[in-house]
């Protein structure tokens, strides 16, 4: 088996992209054992390039999609995990996007992508490929994201999109700003609106209802610091930390109750039982299993189907 190899790296966009990208990561493993990477969902969209072998989607957060592979890809916010299959290498560069940066950079709302995943090409056509040509040449993580900053940048000044439903974006941010803690019934009368009209309004802008988005940003949150109490153990690698073996479960056990009741309480569940519901519905295993399974590296930002 090859020596396992480690280089993850990750980035803010430039001042003229904020609020539209809210990061860059650079990843690349080789030499893991071969398996499935969740791309869980998260309060974003995301692009994803692949610097070296496509990224095969073995199963879509759509379950009706057929699997597929792709040299770059966008994904839209989702409810289901998109199911990633490696060799035991990945090489990819991935950027994390608002809603309002998919429709300053891809001319569409959030909902015209939510639930899916295309194919670059499908929104760029032809500069799809120069773009991956691009960042394939270019030397290091640093010289990628500067690429991308100029890249997106430029498309961000000549490709203004339509604004965004002003009452929809509200309620977008301040279902983030609460953590996800705020109900359908107290985001419509800070506005001033029904509960369905709101709903539809939101709906129509980012292709989710607000109770969904309040869902995954909760989710988004303890997967977060899950991640991180993975890497404390050893379980998840991160940027410094070789993958180590498990600790041996009769040590492990009686931490993880602890650990995953108080991660239950720090997101906003009724307890440690309604946390495990939330991940089978939104990750299709409880947060046990996916601690267990998951073997690939990180980097440090939000999550999507692209790298973790």
């Amino acid at each position: 088996m090859a020596a396992q190899s480690v280089d993850v790296a990750a980035a803010r966009p430039g001042p003229a992209l904020r609020g539209l990208v809210g990061g860059y990561h650079g990843f690349r493993v080789a030499g893991l054992p071969p398996g499935r990477h969740l791309g869980l969902p998260a309060p974003q969209l995301g692009l994803v390039i692949a610097l070296g072998d496509p990224v095969h989607l073995a199963a879509m957060p759509d379950p009706a999609r057929p699997a597929g592979s792709f040299r770059a890809l966008v994904h839209g916010l989702h409810t289901r995990p998109a199911v990633i299959a490696h060799d035991g290498s990945s090489y990819t560069l991935s950027v994390d996007l608002t809603p309002a940066g998919c429709r300053v950079l891809f001319g569409v709302p959030a909902a015209a992508l939510a639930g899916t995943v295309v194919g670059l090409d499908h929104l760029l056509g032809r500069f799809a490929d120069e773009l991956a040509g691009r960042l394939a040449a270019a030397p290091g993580w640093p010289a990628r994201f500067a690429v991308l900053d100029e890249v997106l940048t430029g498309r961000a000044t000549r490709c203004a999109g339509a604004a965004p439903d002003a009452v929809a974006a509200a309620a977008w941010r301040r279902l983030l700003d609460s953590g996800g803690r705020l109900t359908v019934a107290e985001l419509a009368g800070a506005a001033g609106y029904t509960r369905p009209y709101l709903t539809r309004r939101f709906v129509r802008e980012y292709g989710l209802t607000p109770k969904q988005v309040a869902r995954v940003v909760r989710f988004a949150r303890s997967h977060r610091l899950l991640r991180d109490l993975g890497r404390a153990r050893g379980r998840l690698a991160g940027p410094d930390r070789p993958d180590r073996p498990e600790r041996p479960e009769r040590t492990a056990r009686p931490e993880r109750r602890r650990t995953l009741a108080e991660v239950a309480a720090a997101c906003g569940y009724y307890d440690q039982a309604h946390l495990a519901r939330e991940w089978s519905e939104l990750a299709g295993c409880p947060p046990s299993v996916w601690l267990a399974e998951e073997r690939l590296p990180f980097v440090e930002g939000p999550v999507g189907p692209s790298a973790p």
